[in-house]
């Protein structure tokens, strides 16, 4: 399982979100959609929060984003992320027009993450129950610039 040594909250599953947590064990990563307004929805929920709206459908994203914000931890008090420091985590915009939550993968030294860097979502099995997304960053291809 990765060598995943942290404690996972047992109440993270629940009746909304169980079809995106066992999903997410296929490496897929869902989102819904209202039915009958249209709009994007994430997390999982029972009804639209824009229309109130029961009608709700599920859709697999393609998993590519830009970071929107982010925050590097350099010191943690929780002894199971000692050796994890530095990590990232961010808020990532998905190009389906959700906004989630996720540590980013994937860099070289902090200074080298910035606002708007492309990202693609990967999984991180850490327990035979749990998969977790995670956003890698995309190299850029190099301009050719003289």
């Amino acid at each position: 399982m990765n060598g995943y040594k942290n404690s996972i909250p047992n109440n993270i599953k629940g009746f909304a979100t169980n079809k995106f947590w066992s999903d997410l064990k296929k490496e897929k990563f869902m989102y819904q959609t209202c039915d009958d307004c249209g709009s994007p929805i994430f997390y999982a929920r029972v009804v639209c929060p824009d229309c109130m709206s029961e009608n709700l459908s599920w859709n697999e994203a393609i998993g590519r984003g830009k970071i929107y914000s982010f925050t590097v931890i350099h010191r943690t008090s929780l002894p199971g992320y000692k050796e994890d420091v530095p990590y990232a985590v961010g808020l990532i915009d998905l190009e389906e027009g959700i906004r989630v939550m996720g540590n980013i993968i994937g860099w070289d030294a902090p200074e080298t993450l910035r606002i708007e860097q492309n990202v693609s979502v990967t999984y991180k099995r850490v327990s035979d129950e749990f998969t977790f997304p995670v956003f890698s960053v995309v190299e850029e291809e190099k301009s050719n610039e003289y």
